[in-house]
């Protein structure tokens, strides 16, 4: 697989996952601030999710079944005793950081990769920070 197909599957797949997750999220949540940070987070993902299928020129698909029902579990483990906004949030803030993070070792990996598709991923990483930064005021509540 070449470095920007690999790059751009990684973007896709780690997008998809948040789209996933706030779906899911959405559904426990009842505070309507932090919904509407919710919202706004997955409409960023979808945004880059679609840009990544367009520099792709293809579908670049679904997560696996058996990720998305593992994260599902996860969550409901995690928020089965606690579904407050800041606890949510913690939640969130973790899972950006790892974004970030896995985001920021691909781009290093894949050094190789067109500029356009290393400049979504710097897009996502962005996001991704600009995520932690949102959910931080929501900790404590």
């Amino acid at each position: 697989m070449d470095q920007n197909t690999e790059l751009l599957n990684f973007v896709h797949k780690n997008v998809k996952m948040g789209i996933d997750t706030i779906a899911h999220l959405l559904d426990i949540v009842d505070d309507d601030r932090f919904k509407v940070a919710l919202m706004t987070q997955k409409e960023e993902y979808r945004n880059i999710a679609d840009e990544a299928e367009r520099m792709a020129g293809t579908d670049l698909g679904e997560n696996g079944t058996m990720a998305k029902f593992s994260a599902y579990m996860m969550i409901e483990m995690k928020t089965i005793a606690d579904q407050s906004p800041s606890h949510i949030a913690q939640m969130m803030i973790q899972g950006s950081t790892m974004g970030v993070v896995q985001a920021t070792k691909h781009l290093k990996e894949q050094a190789g990769a067109d500029e356009e598709v290393r400049a979504l991923t710097q897009r996502l990483i962005e996001t991704e920070q600009d995520n932690i930064e949102t959910m931080k005021s929501f900790l404590g509540e």
